[in-house]
């Protein structure tokens, strides 16, 4: 009931909101008001419970989780009295911080402190992106890359944690160490799209899915117990997948639609080979003839499929940019052939004369 009653309140405020946003008061307030009140009902208010410890009173933790989204709702309106105005990024930037600091806290802190480290890094980075991205001018491409370079930080540490000692505390600071360090690297790239960025970051990690996928369908151990497998093919195949990216899109532009049409498709490809193992696992333990070394075809298959969809859909999807400077640009020869003069040649029996053009030819400097 107190969760029914939380979000009739959190709903009033974003109506209230977004009539005052459109009213001229603030654009963007009203996409604000909604992006924090999600965070507040569906991350902080469990997250604030877990980090006071009261998780064991069941009255205070109802009381917390009740209070916690409409408190938090309170201080992203007061957070978002002190910027001028409120731009995509700066909302993307506060979700995209919120989410990836909450991670990054939980992963640094130990047993007793994981949570307070989460909800104080991500209650950090969700207002402080807020204003460092609207500060700074940057846009939704640049905020992207930031999340690109958060989860590969989390990534890095991860190749290495098999290894003798206890890294787990480097997961928050390595991330964060390299998702800021992105932003003077990428924030003069004012051409790049948000389809642009949010495709690197499903390239960054498509080709080690694909390596992942087929060395587990032959050995599926591999990535437990050899390190420096593990280690190598996941730094060179992240490498790749980036520089891949990255490359494409200087030369191409894609629409976040089309982007996050891609990412359904390979996610889709993915949980089809993922699913179809343990599948014939199951079935095979249930007959009594499971072998841990037999070899799975359809990670295999899935691991050879995956990046050909992914970039077959990107140069599906992609269109070529039209914003080089003349000084940069190679030169366009389009060849275009008509289909009815085509036909036209098949014919055998003529009658009468017309002119269609057969092909055109359109060279662009």
């Amino acid at each position: 009931m107190k969760k029914v009653l939380a979000g009739i309140l959190l709903l009033a405020i974003f109506l209230t909101d977004t009539l005052q946003a459109k009213q001229g008061k603030k654009r963007n307030l009203g996409i604000y008001m909604a992006s924090e009140a999600a965070e507040g009902l569906f991350l902080y208010s469990w997250m604030v419970p877990l980090a006071l410890k009261v998780q064991n009173n069941d009255d205070a933790f109802a009381e917390i989780l009740f209070i916690t989204p409409i408190t938090w709702v309170g201080l992203a309106y007061l957070n978002s009295t002190f910027a001028p105005e409120i731009t995509n990024s700066m909302v993307l930037s506060s979700l995209y911080g919120a989410t990836s600091g909450a991670v990054q806290g939980a992963l640094s802190g130990d047993r007793d402190t994981r949570w307070r480290f989460g909800f104080l890094l991500s209650a950090l980075e969700n207002f402080g992106n807020f204003h460092l991205f609207g500060t700074l001018h940057l846009n939704t491409a640049t905020v992207e890359r930031w999340r690109n370079f958060a989860e590969l930080g989390m990534f890095h540490v991860y190749l290495f944690d098999n290894l003798k000692g206890d890294y787990a505390p480097l997961y928050g600071l390595v991330s964060v160490l390299e998702s800021y360090g992105s932003i003077p690297i990428f924030m003069k790239d004012i051409h790049a799209t948000w389809g642009d960025a949010f495709f690197e970051n499903i390239s960054t990690f498509t080709i080690f899915k694909s390596v992942w996928l087929i060395s587990t369908g032959i050995n599926d151990t591999i990535f437990d117990v050899n390190d420096t497998y593990r280690i190598t093919s996941g730094l060179i195949s992240t490498s790749l997948g980036f520089g891949l990216g990255y490359y494409l899109s200087r030369k191409y532009d894609l629409s976040i639609g089309a982007a996050m049409l891609i990412l359904g498709i390979s996610s889709t490809l993915e949980a089809a080979a993922i699913s179809s193992d343990f599948i014939m696992r199951v079935g095979d333990i249930w007959s009594g003839s499971y072998n841990s070394h037999k070899k799975s075809y359809p990670l295999i298959v899935g691991g050879v499929l995956l990046p050909v969809l992914t970039y077959g859909g990107y140069f599906i999807f992609a269109h070529n940019e039209e914003r080089q400077d003349l000084q940069h640009n190679t030169g366009r020869l389009n060849i275009y052939v008509n289909p009815v003069a085509t036909m036209a040649l098949l014919k055998t029996n003529h009658k009468g004369h017309s002119s269609i053009p057969l092909m055109t030819l359109n060279l662009s400097f």
